[in-house]
């Protein structure tokens, strides 16, 4: 360490312009500097004070000093008043304590500077030293006559540490000069080697031994650094306004908060995110990746979307029936109640939008047909299935599996996969009551032939696994299509001994005198896209039951009554007194919609809008509904024709399914269930979700719907309604929340299992291209030529690949070339050799398109000879040409 301000502490030293260096801490080096500076005030002065003297470098050999430094162990040996030089420049080996304590000690060794030693200069000195029956013998080398002999004491095990070189045992002073000093002597060497030998100990236990140390002295570290970040734990968790903070927000706002602490002030490459500080930053970026980058940027320390995008490829979701899924889950089950265990499977479709993806990480192409496992069809997927549970008695929901189809499941697969869930969903010790669906065709059909199979024991169940498991339909999908089929078709019912026509003449016939009548209207909620079937949004549920409602029954009942006073039909303001009807069917379906979608415990107003309990009123109603809805037919208003619609008697089978169910789990300890539990809610809301990603999702691809399935499951579905949902809120929460664990563990996509075996491949192509004319063959060939261009060292490899002359197939790259630009004109040669590889790549990837490790299937199906193209002496194989 040098300073320009401090004198130096050598007596009669008036040298000012030059360097200065501190006192060594090392003590030996340290007594050794005294005694030859012979300052008699620096003995008195303690340890701890003497790093205030210094000593300017005119008294050090330039051999000595390195880059402004002291090396290792330097002497001083220059321009010292009371200093006789004894040659040594500096020492290598620890000296132990010195008798130089006080100034007669130096007067001591300034006397002893005329007489002559007993030891002759040169002379050896041996030194013994026993280590258990080995005995090795040591040097000691002693020099001319020495100042630093004469006043030191030691005995023979503290001379041991002390190696003293004279000019005549060494070839010169110089060697010992260099900038880096040997970290051991011969000495210690020798005292190691001789340990080692005697104990047995060979080069590889050497080295554990020495990674024994090294991770000894991390463990050290880190326990250091352990106790210090706990005292700023403590210190923080002492203080008052932290335990204010964390009483006052959540856990996530808290942990977010902390975060920020931490990461603010580091750079952008220096900060560190936990793993749910990432899950958190992911449901915020898929919610809008500008709005991200701009929160990100200005005012938040948050992940890089890079980092999100390659922890959400860690995670191993893939088409079908993924195992380690189930292996979660059943840990979380184990520790569920025996209640909390009862649910319901559901499933539904998604529109995709058509589109291949290569998923470079799983080497494989997304967005064809995938029901699961490595054998794959040869189709474009527009639709996902998407399989859930949700819990009956604590809400809790897990999407479990999903696929992707062509158009719908066909009935075979879907059957299939329904019986593969459920025995999977046993095995994790869940009890499945239900399954829940909409009314699709081929949902219809599934659930009709899985009650065929199992119809000689039970009617209104099937048998998995020796469990009886009934199915119910979605109760919203229900309402909207007698809504639909009404828009066309009349409704004869008999309802309290009478019979009746409704109509949806009628609505309409209301609707209009109602916007006839002032400035207020009667249908509160009412508008076209309710009434008039051109602008009716049949999709929405809401519009359905709006219309059911007993706010609209009662205003057709008022116009019909009001009617009646009419005698001219002609009138502006009648309405068919036959209108009756029709609110007495819109005060029937509101009454049994609010029946199966009950959900609070009582219900003051409406009676039949709570949970279904041994108080409740819904037995005894399901079964007069049953009556009602069975006596219903459509009928076509022209030709009066009957036409069969598959609400009817859906709604027949989900209400008997009601009342099982109710029986079924009464008589296992329920003491209520709420009918809302049993509805698509949850899987519509996971969809519209899915769709919300990135602001604007409608229409993902299966890649979109493969990575934003994968944040919402990790965040445990944090969003549990959007905004214009087609369904109610939804209060379940995610049930696996060890799916973080997935981001760690490293599971192949094989690991599905497979239900498709008979793939389907598309028709093979074997037309040819001429390269002639072809001036994008050749194009392209350059790209690829390029590439390999680069990676080849031979001077003849390369004449070979690139033209000479101008072609006419290379007429596009020329066009196309610009100053500074990596175009490349290939031969001949290589546009024929880049066509005939094109040529068997186009014959093989359609029928290896569909499979797992496509690279591998593609690299064992292509045949190729690289001596086509390069030189007998540097034939490449095509591992190197495709790792290009």
């Amino acid at each position: 360490m040098s300073t320009q301000t401090r004198s130096c502490c050598v007596p009669n030293c008036i040298n000012s312009g030059s360097r200065r260096f501190s006192f060594p801490l090392t003590e030996y080096i340290r007594n050794v500097w005294l005694q030859r500076i012979g300052n008699d005030k620096l003995f008195t002065v303690k340890p701890q004070s003497l790093s205030w003297y210094k000593i300017c470098d005119i008294h050090f050999d330039e051999r000595c000093i390195s880059n402004n430094r002291l090396i290792r162990g330097a002497l001083p040996t220059l321009h010292l008043p009371l200093y006789v030089g004894d040659e040594y420049l500096h020492v290598h080996q620890p000296l132990t304590t010195c008798a130089i304590k006080t100034p007669e000690s130096v007067r001591a060794a300034l006397a002893c500077q005329s007489a002559s030693l007993d030891s002759p200069v040169g002379s050896v000195t041996p030194v013994i030293k026993s280590y258990g029956k080995v005995t090795v013998e040591r040097t000691l080398f002693v020099s001319k006559p020495a100042s630093i002999i004469a006043p030191i004491q030691m005995d023979v095990d503290e001379l041991e540490g002390i190696q003293l070189i004279s000019d005549e045992a060494v070839p010169s002073t110089s060697q010992f000069c260099s900038t880096k000093a040997p970290r051991s002597t011969v000495i210690q060497r020798c005292r190691r080697k001789n340990k080692c030998q005697y104990l047995g100990i060979g080069s590889d236990c050497q080295e554990q031994i020495r990674l024994l140390k090294y991770y000894k002295r991390k463990v050290k570290q880190l326990d250091a650094r352990h106790v210090s970040l706990k005292k700023k734990y403590q210190a923080i968790t002492n203080n008052k306004n932290f335990h204010y903070l964390f009483k006052c927000v959540n856990k996530t706002t808290f942990n977010f908060v902390l975060n920020q602490m931490k990461n603010q002030k580091l750079k952008a490459k220096g900060r560190r995110f936990t793993l749910d500080d990432k899950i958190f930053a992911i449901s915020a970026y898929k919610q809008g990746p500008k709005l991200y980058r701009f929160l990100s940027t200005n005012f938040f320390a948050l992940p890089s979307p890079r980092t999100l995008k390659r922890m959400l490829a860690q995670i191993p979701l893939y088409c079908g029936l993924n195992v380690h899924i189930f292996e979660h889950l059943q840990e979380i089950v184990h520790k569920m109640k025996r209640l909390d265990r009862y649910c319901i499977l559901m499933f539904d479709e998604v529109s995709l939008r058509p589109g291949i993806h290569y998923n470079q990480k799983g080497d494989f192409i997304e967005g064809f047909v995938d029901l699961g496992g490595n054998e794959r069809r040869a189709l474009f997927a527009d639709h996902a299935t998407v399989f859930m549970l949700k819990g009956i008695h604590r809400k809790w929901k897990q999407p479990i599996c999903f696929c992707y189809c062509e158009f719908t499941m066909k009935t075979p697969d879907l059957v299939v996969m329904i019986k593969v869930l459920l025995s999977h969903i046993f095995q994790c010790g869940l009890t499945v009551v239900a399954t829940v669906s909409d009314q699709g065709a081929t949902n219809a059909a599934a659930i009709k032939q899985l009650l065929k199979e199992t119809n000689e024991n039970c009617v209104k169940s099937y048998i998995i696994d020796n469990k009886e498991i009934v199915h119910i339909f979605d109760c919203p999908h229900l309402l909207k299509g007698i809504r639909n089929v009404l828009l066309t078709k009349d409704l004869i019912f008999t309802h309290d001994g009478k019979k009746k026509v409704a109509s949806w003449k009628h609505i309409i016939s209301t609707y209009k005198l109602d916007k006839l009548d002032g400035r207020f209207s009667t249908f509160t909620k009412l508008t076209d896209e309710h009434v008039f079937p051109e602008k009716i949004r049949k999709m929405k549920v809401k519009h359905c039951a709006q219309v059911f409602s007993f706010t609209v029954a009662v205003a057709i009942r008022n116009k019909a009554k009001y009617s009646q006073k009419l005698s001219d039909p002609n009138h502006p303001e009648y309405l068919d007194p036959a209108a009756h009807d029709t609110a007495d069917l819109l005060l029937f379906f509101d009454e049994l919609f609010d029946s199966v979608n009950g959900h609070t415990l009582y219900s003051p107003i409406k009676k039949l809008r709570c949970v279904v309990s041994n108080k409740s009123h819904h037995m005894r109603f399901w079964q007069d509904a049953i009556a009602v809805i069975r006596s219903m037919s459509f009928v076509d208003a022209k030709t009066k024709r009957s036409v069969v619609t598959p609400s009817l008697s859906n709604w027949v089978s989900t209400l008997q399914n009601f009342m099982y169910i109710w029986k079924r789990l009464r008589s296992e300890g329920f003491r209520f269930i709420a009918p809302r539990d049993f509805n698509q809610d949850p899987l519509e809301n996971f969809f519209s979700c899915i769709r919300s990603h990135g602001v604007r999702n409608t229409n993902p691809t299966c890649a979109s719907f493969t990575m934003s399935s994968k944040s919402l499951i990790i965040n445990n579905l944090v969003s549990s309604h959007s905004l214009g949902a087609n369904c109610e809120k939804d209060d379940s929460v995610g049930a696996l929340s060890t799916l973080k664990s997935f981001i760690l563990q490293k599971i192949d996509c094989g690991q599905t299992l497979a239900l498709v075996r008979s793939p389907i491949y598309a028709p093979l192509s074997d037309s040819r291209h001429s390269t002639l004319h072809d001036t994008a063959s050749a194009y392209v060939a350059g790209y690829v030529m390029r590439k390999i261009y680069q990676r080849v060292q031979c001077t003849d490899c390369k004449i070979e690949m690139e033209a000479a002359i101008e072609l006419e197939p290379n007429e596009l790259i020329r066009l196309k070339m610009y100053e500074g630009c990596q175009l490349f004109e290939p031969s001949i040669k290589a546009i024929h050799c880049f066509d005939q590889l094109a040529t068997q790549l186009f014959t093989v990837l359609p029928q290896v398109i569909t499979k797992y490790n496509l690279k591998s299937c593609v690299h064992d199906r292509v045949q190729y000879d690289a001596g086509l193209l390069f030189c007998d002496v540097h034939r490449i194989d095509l591992d190197d040409l495709r790792a290009c």
